[in-house]
């Protein structure tokens, strides 16, 4: 894991906003295998960054879990993919994984 996020660190631009959904969707569909993989590092780059605030992850999810859903919300959602990939695949994945609410605690 520790090699797919320098690998990625190397090959994204540090502004993540500026690489679009549509983008995303290229290198996922591509034919290319580094294409794909590079998309597959996204997902599980923005996956890792924002599981337990954004989206609560089973314990047990796969890489191509995330891509998968990913890959769908993209599909489903073209109104919205010139928007940056990093808040798609958090929307994805954070209607695919809700948090548990905390209850309510009453204060006296």
């Amino acid at each position: 894991m520790k090699k797919l996020t320098i690998l990625l660190a190397l090959a994204f631009p540090a502004h993540a906003e500026f690489f679009s959904g549509n983008d995303l969707l290229t290198r996922m569909q591509s034919d290319s295998s580094v294409e794909r993989s590079i998309a597959l590092g996204f997902v599980v780059g923005v996956a890792d960054a924002w599981d337990g605030m954004l989206f609560c992850a089973p314990d047990n999810v796969t890489a191509g879990q995330t891509r998968d859903i990913a890959l769908r919300f993209l599909i489903i959602n073209p109104q919205k993919r010139h928007q940056a990939a990093v808040g798609m695949v958090s929307d994805a994945l954070a209607e695919a994984w809700p948090c548990a609410k905390k209850p309510k605690v009453n204060k006296l």
